[in-house]
Protein backbone atom coordinates (compact mmCIF):
# COMPACT_ATOMS: atom_id res chain seq x y z
CA UNK A 1 0.00 0.00 0.00
CA UNK A 2 1.37 3.47 -0.19
CA UNK A 3 1.32 4.71 3.34
CA UNK A 4 4.03 1.71 3.52
CA UNK A 5 6.02 3.67 1.74
CA UNK A 6 8.80 6.66 2.45
CA UNK A 7 8.27 9.13 0.72
CA UNK A 8 10.66 12.18 0.31
CA UNK A 9 8.24 14.95 -0.70
CA UNK A 10 4.66 14.38 0.11
CA UNK A 11 2.78 12.83 3.26
CA UNK A 12 0.46 10.49 2.37
CA UNK A 13 -2.13 10.03 5.88
CA UNK A 14 -5.32 7.73 5.76
CA UNK A 15 -8.32 8.25 8.18
CA UNK A 16 -11.64 7.00 8.56
CA UNK A 17 -10.42 3.37 8.60
CA UNK A 18 -8.25 3.82 5.48
CA UNK A 19 -11.51 5.04 3.49
CA UNK A 20 -10.15 8.41 3.10
CA UNK A 21 -6.41 9.31 2.43
CA UNK A 22 -5.19 13.14 2.93
CA UNK A 23 -2.24 13.51 0.37
CA UNK A 24 -0.25 16.92 1.45
CA UNK A 25 2.38 18.54 -1.19
CA UNK A 26 5.22 18.31 1.47
CA UNK A 27 8.06 21.02 0.34
CA UNK A 28 6.90 23.86 2.36
CA UNK A 29 10.08 25.68 2.27
CA UNK A 30 9.58 26.04 -1.49
CA UNK A 31 6.15 26.54 -1.64
CA UNK A 32 5.20 23.12 -2.70
CA UNK A 33 6.74 23.87 -5.76
CA UNK A 34 6.88 20.74 -8.05
CA UNK A 35 10.30 19.17 -8.38
CA UNK A 36 11.46 15.66 -10.08
CA UNK A 37 11.57 13.94 -6.88
CA UNK A 38 7.60 15.79 -6.05
CA UNK A 39 6.39 13.82 -9.48
CA UNK A 40 8.14 10.19 -9.01
CA UNK A 41 6.62 10.68 -5.32
CA UNK A 42 3.08 11.73 -6.90
CA UNK A 43 3.28 9.18 -9.68
CA UNK A 44 4.47 6.59 -7.03
CA UNK A 45 1.55 7.06 -4.99
CA UNK A 46 -1.31 7.12 -7.66
CA UNK A 47 0.13 3.31 -9.14
CA UNK A 48 -0.35 2.26 -5.75
CA UNK A 49 -3.80 3.61 -4.86
CA UNK A 50 -4.76 2.01 -8.13
CA UNK A 51 -4.36 -1.25 -6.04
CA UNK A 52 -5.54 0.14 -2.55
CA UNK A 53 -9.30 -1.24 -2.44
CA UNK A 54 -10.13 0.65 0.63
CA UNK A 55 -9.65 4.32 -0.02
CA UNK A 56 -12.81 5.91 -1.77
CA UNK A 57 -11.89 9.49 -1.26
CA UNK A 58 -8.20 11.50 -1.70
CA UNK A 59 -8.33 14.64 0.02
CA UNK A 60 -5.31 16.64 -1.96
CA UNK A 61 -3.64 19.79 -0.02
CA UNK A 62 0.00 21.73 0.96
CA UNK A 63 1.96 22.25 3.58
CA UNK A 64 2.63 25.60 4.94
CA UNK A 65 1.72 28.47 3.42
CA UNK A 66 -0.50 27.44 -0.19
CA UNK A 67 -0.91 24.45 -2.05
CA UNK A 68 1.78 24.88 -5.00
CA UNK A 69 3.75 27.16 -6.40
CA UNK A 70 4.09 25.25 -9.78
CA UNK A 71 7.15 23.86 -10.98
CA UNK A 72 10.32 24.63 -9.19
CA UNK A 73 12.16 26.92 -11.52
CA UNK A 74 15.53 26.21 -10.30
CA UNK A 75 15.12 22.15 -10.91
CA UNK A 76 13.64 22.85 -14.14
CA UNK A 77 16.25 26.21 -15.71
CA UNK A 78 19.31 23.77 -14.55
CA UNK A 79 18.16 20.53 -16.62
CA UNK A 80 16.61 22.69 -19.52
CA UNK A 81 18.62 21.81 -22.01
CA UNK A 82 17.98 18.08 -21.84
CA UNK A 83 14.36 18.04 -21.49
CA UNK A 84 12.13 15.51 -23.40
CA UNK A 85 8.78 14.40 -24.06
CA UNK A 86 9.54 12.16 -21.39
CA UNK A 87 10.31 14.67 -19.00
CA UNK A 88 7.06 16.27 -19.61
CA UNK A 89 4.86 13.25 -19.73
CA UNK A 90 6.08 12.43 -16.06
CA UNK A 91 4.65 15.58 -14.68
CA UNK A 92 1.65 15.33 -17.00
CA UNK A 93 0.62 11.89 -16.00
CA UNK A 94 0.14 13.06 -12.31
CA UNK A 95 -2.68 14.73 -13.83
CA UNK A 96 -4.22 11.79 -15.82
CA UNK A 97 -3.74 9.17 -13.50
CA UNK A 98 -6.05 11.87 -10.98
CA UNK A 99 -8.51 11.90 -13.32
CA UNK A 100 -8.73 8.39 -13.94
CA UNK A 101 -8.78 7.37 -10.66
CA UNK A 102 -11.44 5.41 -9.16
CA UNK A 103 -11.14 7.28 -5.68
CA UNK A 104 -12.71 10.90 -5.84
CA UNK A 105 -10.15 13.46 -5.32
CA UNK A 106 -11.03 16.51 -3.20
CA UNK A 107 -8.52 19.55 -3.96
CA UNK A 108 -8.83 21.62 -0.71
CA UNK A 109 -6.98 25.31 -2.17
CA UNK A 110 -5.04 27.32 -0.07
CA UNK A 111 -2.92 30.34 -0.89
CA UNK A 112 -1.28 29.70 -4.18
CA UNK A 113 -2.41 27.38 -6.67
CA UNK A 114 0.06 28.20 -10.15
CA UNK A 115 1.09 26.90 -13.19
CA UNK A 116 1.15 23.30 -12.44
CA UNK A 117 -0.51 23.29 -8.77
CA UNK A 118 -3.57 24.80 -10.31
CA UNK A 119 -3.59 21.73 -12.95
CA UNK A 120 -3.26 19.22 -10.25
CA UNK A 121 -6.27 20.67 -8.61
CA UNK A 122 -8.12 21.07 -12.05
CA UNK A 123 -7.69 17.36 -12.38
CA UNK A 124 -9.40 16.79 -8.81
CA UNK A 125 -13.42 16.07 -8.99
CA UNK A 126 -14.33 18.83 -6.62
CA UNK A 127 -12.37 22.20 -5.36
CA UNK A 128 -12.30 23.92 -1.93
CA UNK A 129 -10.86 27.13 -1.48
CA UNK A 130 -10.02 29.31 1.43
CA UNK A 131 -10.44 33.07 1.00
CA UNK A 132 -6.33 33.18 0.27
CA UNK A 133 -6.44 30.93 -2.41
CA UNK A 134 -5.12 32.38 -5.51
CA UNK A 135 -4.80 30.33 -8.72
CA UNK A 136 -3.09 31.32 -12.40
CA UNK A 137 -1.63 29.74 -15.46
CA UNK A 138 2.13 31.37 -15.76
CA UNK A 139 2.97 29.35 -18.25
CA UNK A 140 3.10 31.84 -21.24
CA UNK A 141 5.32 33.76 -19.09
CA UNK A 142 7.83 31.27 -18.48
CA UNK A 143 8.34 31.53 -22.27
CA UNK A 144 5.69 28.39 -22.62
CA UNK A 145 2.55 27.62 -24.40
CA UNK A 146 -0.17 29.14 -22.37
CA UNK A 147 -1.70 25.60 -21.93
CA UNK A 148 -0.07 22.52 -20.08
CA UNK A 149 -1.31 19.99 -18.03
CA UNK A 150 -4.87 19.74 -19.32
CA UNK A 151 -5.14 23.54 -18.85
CA UNK A 152 -6.89 23.52 -22.42
CA UNK A 153 -9.04 20.76 -21.25
CA UNK A 154 -10.06 21.87 -18.31
CA UNK A 155 -10.43 25.80 -18.11
CA UNK A 156 -13.13 26.04 -21.51
CA UNK A 157 -15.51 22.96 -19.51
CA UNK A 158 -15.40 24.96 -16.05
CA UNK A 159 -15.70 28.48 -16.84
CA UNK A 160 -16.20 29.04 -20.53
CA UNK A 161 -13.96 29.84 -23.18
CA UNK A 162 -13.33 33.65 -22.75
CA UNK A 163 -12.38 33.39 -19.26
CA UNK A 164 -9.93 30.34 -19.90
CA UNK A 165 -8.71 32.15 -22.43
CA UNK A 166 -8.12 35.26 -20.10
CA UNK A 167 -6.39 33.08 -17.66
CA UNK A 168 -4.04 30.86 -20.52
CA UNK A 169 -3.38 34.45 -22.52
CA UNK A 170 -2.82 36.59 -19.37
CA UNK A 171 -1.72 34.79 -16.85
CA UNK A 172 -3.75 36.82 -14.04
CA UNK A 173 -4.48 35.22 -10.70
CA UNK A 174 -7.92 34.48 -9.96
CA UNK A 175 -8.98 34.68 -6.36
CA UNK A 176 -11.17 33.15 -4.22
CA UNK A 177 -14.36 34.80 -4.64
CA UNK A 178 -14.43 35.37 -8.38
CA UNK A 179 -13.36 31.15 -8.79
CA UNK A 180 -16.36 30.65 -7.01
CA UNK A 181 -17.91 32.98 -9.04
CA UNK A 182 -17.14 31.74 -12.63
CA UNK A 183 -16.99 27.61 -11.15
CA UNK A 184 -13.54 27.05 -10.60
CA UNK A 185 -14.30 26.31 -6.83
CA UNK A 186 -17.02 24.93 -5.26
CA UNK A 187 -17.26 26.65 -1.59
CA UNK A 188 -14.75 29.42 0.03
CA UNK A 189 -13.97 29.39 3.80
CA UNK A 190 -12.21 31.93 5.73
CA UNK A 191 -9.05 29.90 6.70
CA UNK A 192 -7.40 26.97 5.91
CA UNK A 193 -8.19 24.80 9.48
CA UNK A 194 -11.77 25.76 8.00
CA UNK A 195 -11.16 24.49 4.59
CA UNK A 196 -9.69 21.13 5.88
CA UNK A 197 -12.41 20.67 8.04
CA UNK A 198 -15.01 21.56 5.16
CA UNK A 199 -13.15 18.92 2.94
CA UNK A 200 -13.00 16.22 5.56
CA UNK A 201 -17.00 17.15 5.80
CA UNK A 202 -17.73 16.84 2.34
CA UNK A 203 -15.58 13.18 2.33
CA UNK A 204 -17.84 12.45 4.86
CA UNK A 205 -21.01 12.53 2.92
CA UNK A 206 -19.23 10.92 -0.40
CA UNK A 207 -18.62 8.04 1.88
CA UNK A 208 -21.93 7.46 2.83
CA UNK A 209 -22.60 6.73 -0.47
CA UNK A 210 -22.10 2.76 -2.06
CA UNK A 211 -18.84 2.49 -2.92
CA UNK A 212 -19.36 0.92 -6.67
CA UNK A 213 -22.09 3.65 -6.75
CA UNK A 214 -19.61 6.42 -5.85
CA UNK A 215 -17.23 5.43 -8.50
CA UNK A 216 -19.29 4.56 -11.57
CA UNK A 217 -20.59 8.12 -10.49
CA UNK A 218 -17.14 9.27 -11.36
CA UNK A 219 -16.86 7.40 -14.28
CA UNK A 220 -20.01 8.84 -15.68
CA UNK A 221 -19.07 12.83 -15.19
CA UNK A 222 -15.21 12.04 -16.79
CA UNK A 223 -16.72 9.82 -19.58
CA UNK A 224 -19.38 12.21 -20.70
CA UNK A 225 -17.11 15.44 -20.92
CA UNK A 226 -14.91 14.62 -22.64
CA UNK A 227 -15.28 14.51 -26.72
CA UNK A 228 -11.85 15.64 -27.22
CA UNK A 229 -10.00 13.26 -24.59
CA UNK A 230 -7.72 14.80 -22.00
CA UNK A 231 -4.96 12.56 -22.92
CA UNK A 232 -5.32 13.59 -26.75
CA UNK A 233 -5.00 17.55 -25.24
CA UNK A 234 -2.37 16.58 -22.73
CA UNK A 235 -0.47 15.18 -25.83
CA UNK A 236 -1.23 17.96 -27.49
CA UNK A 237 0.22 20.40 -24.32
CA UNK A 238 3.26 18.39 -24.30
CA UNK A 239 4.31 18.59 -27.54
CA UNK A 240 4.07 22.31 -27.72
CA UNK A 241 5.74 22.76 -24.24
CA UNK A 242 8.87 20.81 -25.13
CA UNK A 243 9.32 22.61 -29.19
CA UNK A 244 9.15 26.10 -26.69
CA UNK A 245 11.54 24.82 -24.20
CA UNK A 246 13.69 24.32 -27.33
CA UNK A 247 13.59 27.39 -28.78
CA UNK A 248 16.16 30.30 -27.69
CA UNK A 249 13.33 33.08 -27.99
CA UNK A 250 11.13 31.34 -25.57
CA UNK A 251 13.74 30.86 -22.92
CA UNK A 252 15.14 34.19 -22.80
CA UNK A 253 11.37 35.53 -22.24
CA UNK A 254 11.12 32.69 -19.56
CA UNK A 255 14.21 33.30 -17.77
CA UNK A 256 13.90 37.36 -17.55
CA UNK A 257 10.12 36.12 -15.85
CA UNK A 258 11.85 33.31 -13.66
CA UNK A 259 14.30 35.61 -12.39
CA UNK A 260 11.70 37.56 -9.77
CA UNK A 261 11.10 34.39 -8.45
CA UNK A 262 14.41 32.87 -7.97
Amino acid sequence: MAAEHVYETILVEPALDGTLIWLTLNRPKRRNAISWQLTEDLNHFLDALTLNKKARVVILRGAGDGFCAGADLQALTSAIDEYTIEDQQRTSAVVLKIRNATQIFIAAVHGAAAGAGMCFALACDVRLASKTMRMNCAFLFLGLGGAELGASFFLPRMVGLSVANEMMLTGRFVGAERALAVGLVSEVHGTKDELFAAAEAMAREMLGAAPRALMMTKQAAVMNCESVTLEQAVRTEDRAQVVCIRDPECMAVGAKYAMRFM
